[in-house]
């Protein structure tokens, strides 16, 4: 749960270091020496990588004569076998390789039965869970688009082809620390319509519970109340809905069939927090295999065992939904471009090894086990492609926003030499010495937001296919962190950035915000760039509401303000006391002036006295490192000149 709190949405340059408990000892001893110096190196790049989905045929099937051609579609049961850590190097994942781990063990418990179960029964291993659930999208794509287009000659000898068209996927999606499991129709992974899903595998959560209930002879008085090792979670019948058997959202790779036709179940832990995965404590000792015992093995008398629900799909009559799913699976695919004025008219240039994002806002960032805000590497020519969106009904629609980056790094400046070119000439062009490009992976190519008309960054996904030209130009970054406006406990994310030459905005801009569009706490943050001549000014507001914050860098004897050179930035430093004397210098002058004209306002003068005193004490504070006053009395000045 805490892994969430770990990294960041937006492209804000700051360095993460993780110690481990081995080394406090070593660092304690440093610390008891007084004052030390060190410099502390960090690199941790971007890197394209290559995983494989393992697929193979268990056994072939032996219908009766009577089974219809229901009676006879393939079950897939699957888990993924990689992990993921917030510390992408230390990814132990002994937690998550337990899905795996029991999918081996149902493997050679089906291949080591007497007789063949009448439904072929297939398993896969899928690779890349952590970036976005890539393998199972990826087989996914291939099979439906088999299925639907039919196969390439060089497609049609291959395992997947000769399989045909399964009757459900099952996924196996376990961990130990609980003695309970579920079967699931649904997830959070692309957030499906519930009503649209789950009346379809109703029946198939009833007939699993009663069949899981019908080993249970040592139960007395079974209920839907008895706390059995196995729970229906499609239905409703424990009072409970299924996301509630998680304290945290939590997607699953079944989700992925099923937004392609393709009925897909999940059998997931349920009651358990998996507080150790996506960090580097998901190690053995951590597990609860007391736990993981009583949740999958059979017991006669008192538990249905993992093996034996297995079987009941290998042994299912009929169909597995109650009618035919829609096929709302869909992808975007795109180039990430610059435009070099010396051979273009408009940007075609490629960006290759540009990393590209999209957000939904629906906070994504906090799936568990996975990164539900994904990155994708462009290829030689700038393109790049998401694959298992959703296509949406129309009172869902909602745009994702992507943003591409060109990163300083070794690997996206050799492979972008004219870029590379184009960003130092103008980087010459500003107060900065343009030297070599310091390789430490802050942003030199930034998407452009300023004409969404011309060039969008916002896409309303309304077809299976959908493409889109993102265009980035050389920028510099700068991130505001703690914008909640201490009046009201609001988020400012209306911020307005204006060159401060000619009081508009700039002609190229783009800005970040956190993959929520309710805030979040633990990223109230924003980035925004634009071209690093530039002065700028900054406006922060909520909506149609009055400005809470500006931000000019301004004195006492130029109210109005200079702005600032974005080159010379990382952030901007003690902005929350900066941006609240900008606003007290401003009204300074502005009550100076109604003076002049006889207009005087007791109330004002005593909200600019007092604010006057709190920042004094905010400066105070914060030459002497006494952090917590001074965020306190700047929030205070603050508060108290936004009302005047």
């Amino acid at each position: 749960p805490k892994s969430r709190k770990k990294f960041l949405t937006v492209p804000a340059n700051v360095p993460r270091f993780y110690i481990a408990r081995e080394d406090l000892a070593a660092l304690n001893s440093l610390l008891a020496q007084g004052d030390v110096e060190a410099t502390i190196h960090c690199a941790m790049d971007w890197q394209p990588a290559r995983t494989r989905n393992l697929f193979a045929r268990l056994t072939e099937g032996s219908p009766p004569k009577n089974a219809s051609s229901l009676d006879t579609k393939p079950v897939v049961f699957h888990a993924y076998y990689d992990s993921i850590s917030v510390t992408p190097t230390l990814a132990p994942g002994a937690e998550q390789a337990c899905g795996a781990a029991t999918l081996l063990e149902l493997a050679r418990y089906i291949r080591n039965l007497p007789g063949s179960p009448p439904r072929p029964i297939y398993v896969l291993f899928t690779g890349g869970h952590g970036q976005t659930l890539a393998g199972m999208t990826h087989f996914v794509r291939r099979l439906s688009d088999g299925l639907e287009r039919g196969w390439t000659a060089d497609a049609r000898g291959t395992l997947i082809a000769r399989m045909g068209e399964p009757g459900i996927f099952v996924g196996l999606d376990l961990s130990t620390r609980s003695d309970r499991m579920g079967v699931f129709c649904l997830g959070h992974y692309r957030e499906q319509p519930e009503g649209q899903i789950r009346p379809k595998f109703s029946n198939l959560g009833v007939k699993l519970d009663e069949f899981a209930k019908s080993f249970l002879t040592e139960y007395e008085n079974l209920s839907v109340h008895t706390m059995t090792s196995f729970v229906d979670c499609i239905n409703l019948s424990h009072g409970r809905g299924w996301w509630t058997f998680f304290p945290y959202r939590i997607p699953f790779e079944s989700e992925l069939p099923t937004l392609a036709g393709l009925p897909g179940v999940t059998l997931a832990t349920v009651n358990d927090d998996r507080r150790h995965v996506d960090t580097p404590d998901d190690v053995e000792i951590h597990q609860r295999f007391d736990l993981f015992e009583k949740q999958i093995v059979h017991k006669p008398g008192e538990r249905v065992g993992l093996a034996k629900i297995a079987l009941a799909f290998a042994y299912w009559r009929g169909p597995f939904v109650s009618s035919q799913l829609d096929h709302t699976m869909a992808k975007v695919a795109g180039r990430a471009v610059w435009l070099d004025q010396e051979i273009d008219y408009t940007p075609n240039r490629p960006l290759r090894g540009a990393a590209v994002t999209y957000k939904t806002y629906k906070a994504n960032k906090h799936l568990m086990g996975t990164r539900g805000v994904p990155m994708a590497l462009t290829d030689a020519e700038g393109r790049f492609e998401f694959d298992g969106m959703m296509l949406p009904a129309t009172w869902m629609r909602m745009p994702i926003v992507l943003e591409a980056y060109g990163l300083a790094s070794k690997r996206f400046t050799e492979d972008n030499p004219n870029a590379r070119k184009e960003y130092l000439g103008v980087v010459a062009l500003s107060a900065s010495p343009a030297g070599a490009i310091p390789l430490d992976g802050s942003v030199l190519y930034g998407v452009d937001c300023a004409r969404q008309g011309e060039y969008p960054t916002e896409l309303l996904i309304r077809k299976k296919v959908e493409h889109i030209n993102l265009v980035a130009f050389p920028c510099k970054t700068i991130t505001l962190a703690g914008l909640t406006e201490p009046r009201n406990f609001i988020t400012l994310y209306d911020l307005v950035l204006l060159d401060a030459a000619t009081e508009s905005p700039p002609f190229q801009w783009g800005e970040s915000l956190s993959d929520s569009w309710r805030g979040d706490p633990e990223e109230n943050c924003i980035t925004i760039w634009a071209d690093p001549t530039l002065r700028v000014r900054l406006t922060l507001g909520f909506g149609f509401q009055e400005k809470r914050l500006i931000l000019v860098n301004n004195t006492p004897e130029d109210p109005i303000g200079r702005g600032y050179r974005l080159s010379e930035l990382e952030t901007i430093p003690s902005w929350l006391l900066q941006g609240a004397r900008s606003m007290w210098y401003l009204d300074e002058e502005r009550v100076r002036s109604f003076e002049t004209h006889g207009i005087s306002n007791p109330r004002v003068h005593e909200l600019h006295e007092e604010s006057y005193q709190h920042l004094e004490r905010a400066e105070a504070a914060l030459e002497r490192r006494d952090y917590q006053t001074y965020r306190m009395a700047a929030e205070q000045g603050w508060a108290l000149e936004s009302r005047a």
